[in-house]
């Protein structure tokens, strides 16, 4: 019976050791549980906030991306502008050409009309000359057949004619046809023999005048012909310049007018982002102030908790040295009991 007690108590404080060695060795206390739990907690809304401001920043690229698309619009709005600005130059140094233009035409068309008038005022004379000589060289063939003494008086007095008549013409604006009259009187001896004794006419150098009058006039003419070539072609680049200036003009209030509907726009949506900025604000801040108590007083409640966690420790500490104690003394005393029972059993044997 002795030895029936001894093995139930032996198995009794072998059970009881098992039980604390599972209780104390490798089990999580409640403390640590509630922390781990928190983090968790807080872990999921960080996850939350960083949800939020990738959606926020998500939002802000795209109105970035819309700033920057009527950033692009503007600067075409102001290339366009610029075009039309140096288009405008161009047509007013095409208009101050053509005003240059028209007042040379102006002042050779005066030069030609002074030019025609002094062209028929000279047919006119050269006309009444060449009567005037013809009746004259009538009268001195008349008067050469009848009698020869007459003829030196004649020659004297168409001498004085031609010599007068010479010097109208050179004070005339015409000293430069001198040179060519002295040509003209050896063809008009070569190709008249009748003439062959008589003095060069006055209508001769007048018909001289009259060619080199004409041949002015038809410089003239030419002049006036390219000039007005030139003057034609500059109002056919006028007119597409103000064809393009005025396309360039439609296409800038087209550009002007979207502008002012996406500023418009714009104004709007900064109007809503700002309202809704500070609503989020606002909901920001009551949510942080709200975070920020909750945060101390979880601050708190670690605090407590971390003091309790120490006074818990140091009761572990104390349970695990008197547990280790007991343990010491129930072994020794199972040594001794398993020396009692071994004697007992070698006297008992």
């Amino acid at each position: 019976s002795e030895k029936t007690d001894m093995k139930n108590k032996y198995r009794w404080l072998s059970r009881t050791v098992s039980e604390l060695h599972q209780r104390y060795l490798g089990h999580m206390s409640l403390l640590s549980e509630e922390s781990l739990q928190t983090m968790l907690a807080q872990a999921n809304f960080e996850k939350t906030n960083a949800l939020q401001l990738a959606m926020t920043l998500h939002s802000t690229e795209k109105l970035m991306e819309m700033l920057k698309d009527k950033i692009n619009g503007v600067e075409s709005n102001t290339a366009l502008k610029l075009q039309e600005l140096k288009l405008k130059v161009s047509v007013q140094t095409l208009e101050s050409q053509l005003h240059q233009t028209e007042g040379q035409l102006h002042r050779i068309e005066k030069v030609n009309s002074i030019l025609q008038e002094e062209l028929l005022n000279q047919e006119k004379n050269w006309e009444k000359k060449q009567l005037i000589w013809e009746q004259k060289l009538l009268e001195i063939t008349a008067d050469s057949e009848n009698t020869d003494e007459k003829v030196p008086m004649i020659d004297n007095e168409l001498k004085n004619q031609n010599k007068t008549a010479a010097q109208n013409v050179t004070e005339e604006k015409f000293e430069s046809l001198a040179k060519n009259t002295n040509k003209k009187e050896e063809k008009e001896t070569m190709t008249s023999p009748k003439t062959k004794d008589f003095p060069e006419s006055p209508f001769i150098i007048e018909s001289e005048n009259l060619k080199i009058l004409n041949n002015q006039l038809n410089q003239v003419t030419m002049v006036m012909n390219e000039q007005t070539k030139k003057l034609n072609i500059c109002e056919t680049e006028m007119i597409e310049l103000r064809n393009r200036v005025e396309t360039l003009r439609k296409q800038l209030e087209e550009k002007e007018r979207k502008l002012l509907d996406k500023e418009r726009e714009l104004l709007e949506l900064h109007t809503s982002i700002a309202d809704k900025d500070q609503i989020k604000l606002e909901e920001e801040s009551t949510e942080i102030l709200a975070l920020k108590a909750t945060v101390a007083s979880l601050q708190n409640i670690v605090n407590q908790k971390e003091e309790t966690i120490g006074r818990y420790q140091n009761l572990l500490q104390e349970c695990r040295d008197e547990h280790s104690a007991t343990v010491a003394n129930l072994q020794q005393e199972l040594s001794n009991l398993q020396l009692t029972l071994d004697k007992k059993e070698i006297s008992f044997a």
